[in-house]
């Protein structure tokens, strides 16, 4: 609780600034308002690029996205002739007639409805290269537009997370926001990557170089059209989509002087009915890492690990536009990876060794999807989608020395979803959804060494509905209900004997969103949403698995019940000509948290629901133009939790951290960009111990060619080469003392070239 009154004392001095603030605001600086809308539909449309231009020197004055509502605002204060452009993919670029703005005369000036034809017309126009900024919000999520990130540049999905503020990596790639694992990863609004072992892994769940993904939506409340799925949020991952005419692709090429290759594409064919696309990605990286283990100073380990990963990606596409207001879809997606982790491990004090283990992981998923999108000329929408998800996973791992295996298995993941939505806007104030979703789920995990079988079979259905009301002209609102029933069964078989264990249960979902608009630059936000996280596979699944490092099993618990919290979020966000800010307080109740725990009956560790706790943190978001050339964004995150009522007392207790980010962006006069990244990680401390904390320094340099379609990027990341985990931790039981420190060192300081070229007609 101490972080959080700390929190609240920094955000009432903040507000204090603020409005201060907003006051000089209004008195010396003027602002241009308006809305953009789709000329065929009229309904507005979000994220299109509105930039300000003085007519007489063609020269950007300010610029910003639009709003989930369609809304803009653009500062300036000074007296002159202008035009306004606007652009949106898909969209004919439109520059309206000039006018006369005066800010002596009136700081509000509103230009009312901009409306935009969704046809790729060419037009004799001023020309414009205006940026879309790196950071964006709108009422209910973060927008972060990753081709301005340039130390992201050729490579990964994982090197995004890294960057994108509020989201990390843990030692083993998985994605935490807001310091928790439970979190939701989509792509495109759709649930990404494998369900089973390999869901918590960034490289796996999402094999998409940086090249393919156009912006990263952080939503920490969504509403109730989303799966409740994650406790902290929900990360949705948007790729890119070329809407010009004809030809185009892209191209790039990253490579690393450590053994690092990342290769991508994207092809596409359009013309007035139909769309075809590709995307490949391949990635081929070695990773060499090492550290120790110490346990009360006489038992102790050594270990290297010499890792070999290969992920492809393959996605072919097809739209074709049956009518002006009918869109059909269709998809395939193929991702193959194979990991090799050769683990040497020399062991000292009790414990027996050395111990050399092959860890040999093939995976292959094939996902095809299929969509139909119908425009009613009553302004309503329906959609319908569907997806089949079919996975398999070997794991074969393998004592060397000794020839002999020590875990062998085969998983096989199905999936199938049906959803339907619906949207009708009421009113001019009121919009309406409803819809249903299903989802079959079949995970079946063998055995080979004994024919040991684990099978899980989950089908969720959920019906949801939720409206947006514009209560004046000042309070907005969401709110929205869903339901779901779950019907879950674990089969569990042993020497042909099966055992059979249902988990079935119904649940409600509410969400509410409430946002006071002060002024068009600054608004006040408070949202809840009721969240869930059903435990994992592995923690379900009963049959041993090896640990290596403290060489005791694992067992999972079938009984094991979900996790449901109660979030809710408080955010204020105010906007200026030379500064954006977002400070966001957030609180979450969990109940039936899962506890993993040593079993001293059985030697083993396993999991229970047990307990409650709470998620408690502040949100800081500062972006800054301190000169014409320099961008600065400054975000931090820093949490805290507590566990009570736990199974095992040497759990129970408080865990905090952090974590600081720094990003400088910088114009440089031969038109090249220069970018540093920093990122400070706090020490983690927990009831256990606490994990060290570590500063990482990334630095990126590219310069555009030939009208932006060449691009030359050179990266240097981890410069400090500090990318360490160091953790200390201490154990009382039954008042025996066990001191534990392990140590892991692993990404080396890496250099990187990356070229990225796009061809054909492009759209600006």
């Amino acid at each position: 609780m101490k972080l959080i009154r700390n929190g609240f004392l920094f955000i009432l001095l903040m507000l204090h600034f603020i409005f201060a603030e907003t006051k000089s605001l209004v008195e010396n600086n003027a602002i241009i308002v308006g809305t953009v809308t789709n000329s065929e539909t009229n309904k507005p449309i979000q994220y299109a690029s509105v930039t300000l231009i003085d007519k007489q020197s063609n020269k950007i004055i300010s610029g910003q996205l639009t709003d989930i509502d369609g809304y803009f605002i653009l500062s300036n204060s000074e007296k002159g002739n202008y035009l306004i452009e606007v652009q949106f993919i898909g969209f004919t670029p439109s520059i309206g007639n000039d006018f006369t703005f005066d800010p002596s005369l009136s700081t509000i000036f509103d230009l009312g409805t901009i409306s935009i034809q969704p046809k790729e017309l060419k037009i004799s126009a001023v020309e414009v290269n205006a940026e879309r900024p790196l950071y964006e919000a709108t009422v209910d999520k973060k927008i972060y537009v990753i081709d301005q990130m340039k130390t992201t540049s050729g490579g990964t999905c994982c090197d995004v997370m890294k960057k994108v503020p509020s989201l990390d990596l843990g030692p083993n790639g998985e994605v935490s926001l807001r310091g928790s694992e439970n979190v939701a990863v989509l792509i495109n609004g759709k649930r990404a990557g494998i369900i089973g072992d390999e869901r918590k892994s960034c490289a796996v769940a999402v094999p998409v170089p940086a090249a393919m993904i156009d912006r990263v939506e952080i939503i920490t409340s969504p509403s109730a059209e989303y799966d409740p799925d994650g406790m902290t949020g929900i990360v949705n991952i948007i790729l890119k989509e070329e809407k010009a005419s004809g030809h185009n692709g892209e191209l790039s090429i990253n490579i690393g002087n450590t053994n690092k290759l990342n290769l991508g594409s994207i092809l596409s064919y359009r013309n007035n009915k139909l769309n075809i696309f590709s995307k490949f990605s391949g990635e081929m990286i070695e990773q060499k890492s090492n550290g120790y283990y110490i346990e009360n100073i006489s038992d102790s380990l050594n270990s290297q690990h010499f890792k070999d990963n290969e992920l492809y990606f393959m996605n072919f596409g097809a739209k074709y536009d049956i009518s002006d207001r009918m869109l059909f879809t269709s998809e395939a997606k193929f991702t193959k990876y194979y990991q090799n982790d050769l683990n040497t491990t020399h062991y000292y004090g009790n414990l027996s060794g050395p111990y050399q283990v092959d860890s040999q992981n093939d995976g292959f998923a094939q996902v095809y999807e299929l969509g139909f999108y119908k425009n009613f000329l009553n302004d309503s929408k329906l959609a319908l989608e569907f997806s089949y998800d079919e996975q398999e996973k070997d794991l074969h791992e393998i004592n060397v020395d000794l020839q002999s295996d020590l875990s062998r298995y085969q998983l096989d993941l199905r999936k199938i979803i049906f959803k339907a939505d619906y949207y009708h806007n009421l009113s001019d104030n009121i919009k309406y959804e409803t819809g249903y979703k299903g989802r079959f789920n079949t995970h079946d995990k063998n055995y080979n060494e004994n024919n040991d079988n684990f099978q899980y079979d989950e089908n969720i259905h959920a019906l949801y509905s939720s409206g947006t009301f514009t209560l004046t002209e000042k309070l907005r609102s969401k709110v929205g209900v869903r339901l779901e029933q779950v019907s879950a069964n674990t089969i569990i078989n042993v020497a042909g004997a099966p055992t059979k264990t249902p988990n079935n249960y119904d649940q409600v979902y509410h969400s509410a969103h409430l946002a006071y608009i002060f002024n068009p630059y600054s608004n006040l936000k408070f949202a809840y949403s009721g969240r869930v996280n059903r435990p994992e596979l592995k923690i379900l699944d009963p049959f041993p698995q090896n640990q290596f490092v403290s060489l005791v099993d694992t067992v999972g618990n079938p009984n094991l019940k979900p996790e449901f919290i109660d979030a809710f979020e408080i955010s204020y966000s105010l906007t200026k000509n030379k500064y954006k800010t977002d400070l966001s307080l957030y609180h979450h109740h969990i109940k039936d948290i899962i506890q993993g725990y040593y079993d001293i009956n059985n030697n083993h560790v396993t999991y229970n629901n047990s307990g409650q706790g709470s998620l408690n943190g502040v949100d800081i978001m500062l972006k800054i133009s301190p000169l014409t050339f320099w961008d600065f964004i400054f975000t931090s995150n820093y949490y805290s939790s507590k566990i009570t009522g736990g199974t095992d007392d040497n759990l129970n207790g408080n865990t905090s951290g952090g974590i600081i980010r720094g990003i400088s962006m910088f114009k440089m006069p031969n038109g090249g960009d220069l970018e540093l990244s920093s990122t400070q990680q706090l020490s983690k401390k927990n009831t256990a111990g606490t994990v060290e904390g570590k500063f990482n320094l990334d630095m990126a340099y590219q310069i555009s060619l030939y009208d932006d379609r060449l691009k030359l990027t050179c990266k240097a990341i981890n410069i400090l080469d500090n990318d360490i985990y160091d953790q200390n931790i201490e154990i009382i039981d039954n008042n025996v003392v066990t001191n534990i420190q392990s140590y892991k060192k692993y990404n080396n300081r890496t250099f990187y070239i990356t070229i990225q070229y796009k061809f054909g007609n492009i759209s600006k």
